[in-house]
């Protein structure tokens, strides 16, 4: 059985073959601000969705109410939540057309 095995026609992934973005290198240089944080959504504004996932961040109020989440999980989003993020997104987005345009 071979293990770390690199096809004969692909160089072997290091860290400088992977692209970074222009943004990412200025962030890091320090010549670009980041964006600023929004105040995390309070859990009584996040809405349940009909099957909960204990891994999912945002489930997590609702199927444990007032227990924090376990710091040591990577946190994830289930894709109700995900979706229901997006939506928010785009009224965001809607509302700031709106007022940029005087509509």
């Amino acid at each position: 059985m071979r293990t770390n095995h690199v096809p004969h026609n692909r160089p072997p992934l290091t860290k400088t073959a992977l692209p970074t973005s222009t943004a990412d290198t200025q962030l890091k240089r320090g010549t670009q601000t980041p964006l600023p944080c929004t105040q995390p959504i309070p859990p009584g504004e996040i809405p349940p969705v009909l099957a909960p996932l204990e891994g999912c961040a945002w489930c997590w109020p609702h199927l444990y109410p007032g227990q924090p989440y376990p710091a040591h999980w990577s946190s994830t989003i289930c894709p109700e939540h995900d979706a229901w993020l997006d939506q928010q997104r785009a009224i965001r987005r809607a509302r700031r057309f709106v007022q940029q345009e005087g509509i």
